[in-house]
C-alpha cells in the first residue's frame, strides 16, 4: 500500500513539474519561423445593427432614392424646412420589418448647415415608414 502510495505521489510531482515548466507560446522547431497569428474575422449577430455603411453621392437610385422619401417626416417632427435634405450614411437593424438610423447632411431656410441623425422603422410589406 505504501508503495503504490509513494508511486502516485512521485507521478504528481512529475505532473505539476511539467505543468510549471511548460512555455506559453507553441514549440518553434530550430530554424523555422513562427506562424503569425491569423487576423480575427469580425463578427455579426443576428438582430444586431450594422456598421454604417457610405452612400455614394453620386447614385441616383437605391438606398438614397428610399431615405429621401423621409424628407416630409423629418420636416413635420422637426417643425423646419430643409432645402437640402441629402443622406450621407446609414446603419440597419432587421426585426419585425427594417429599422434604419440615417445621418442626413442638412440645411435650412436660415442657411444652416447640419448633419442630423434620424431613427426610422419601416414595417414588413410597407414602403412608407
Amino acid at each position: 500500500m505504501l508503495a503504490v502510495r509513494a508511486n502516485h505521489l512521485k507521478l504528481m510531482r512529475e505532473r505539476i513539474r511539467r505543468w510549471k515548466t511548460r512555455s506559453a507560446s507553441p514549440t518553434v522547431k530550430p530554424g523555422s519561423k513562427p506562424q503569425p497569428k491569423p487576423e480575427p474575422k469580425p463578427t455579426s449577430c443576428a438582430g444586431c445593427m450594422s456598421g454604417y455603411k457610405k452612400i455614394d453621392p453620386a447614385e441616383n437610385g437605391g438606398v438614397k432614392l428610399i431615405f429621401n422619401k423621409y424628407k416630409k417626416y423629418v420636416e413635420t417632427t422637426m417643425k423646419r424646412t430643409f432645402t437640402t435634405f441629402t443622406a450621407v450614411s446609414y446603419k440597419q437593424q432587421v426585426v419585425a420589418g427594417m429599422n434604419y438610423e440615417i445621418i442626413y447632411k442638412v440645411k435650412d431656410t436660415k442657411g444652416k448647415e447640419e448633419n442630423i441623425d434620424v431613427k426610422v422603422f419601416q414595417p414588413l410589406g410597407e414602403s412608407e415608414p
